[in-house]
């Protein structure tokens, strides 16, 4: 009987510690695509659970995660290679943050933006090499588009794609 209980505590410990792990990659944007549909509906059980939600009601059709995408209009500039960058961020009452990732090369880009009530979205981007950025945005309908430019004289396309309802 001593033996069944370590072995279910072990499991127990085990499941627990890969979720933890789980919510950390997911809120880093660092899980691979096919494994977000599951995060997406533990993390919108746990907020209707809790109660989230936005303060504004016109502010509840951004609320959720969204797919951006950040596209340089050159490769390079005179001052450093543009680098397009990809992720999952996280809206909620207004503010949407994340970290967006290229694997070639390596680079994270953290994002942090506010979206108004019409859909207005502006922010900044920034780096670990010191490199910092600004964006602006129209979100309509779980889509958005718009256009972003740095400190290194790089600049391009920048797109949202809403994946999941409210959280």
């Amino acid at each position: 009987m001593h033996t069944i209980a370590k072995i279910i505590f072990v499991l127990i410990f085990l499941g627990g510690m890969l979720g933890i792990v789980g919510v950390i990659l997911g809120s880093l944007g660092a899980l691979p695509d096919s494994l977000y549909a599951s995060y997406y509906q533990t993390q919108e059980a746990l907020s209707a659970r809790f109660g989230a939600g936005a303060s504004s009601p016109a502010l509840q059709q951004f609320e959720g995660h969204w797919k951006v995408e950040i596209t340089p209009a050159a490769a390079s500039s005179d001052l450093s290679t543009c680098n397009a960058v990809e992720g999952y961020v996280m809206s909620h009452d207004g503010n949407m943050q994340g970290v967006l990732h290229s694997f070639a090369p390596l680079t994270s880009v953290v994002m942090s933006v506010t979206v108004d009530e019409k859909g207005v979205a502006t922010g900044t981007l920034q780096t670990d090499a010191q490199i910092s950025g600004s964006l602006t945005a129209t979100l309509n309908n779980g889509t958005g588009e718009g256009s972003w430019s740095d400190n290194v004289d790089c600049s391009g396309s920048i797109t949202f794609s809403k994946v999941s309802p409210a959280i």
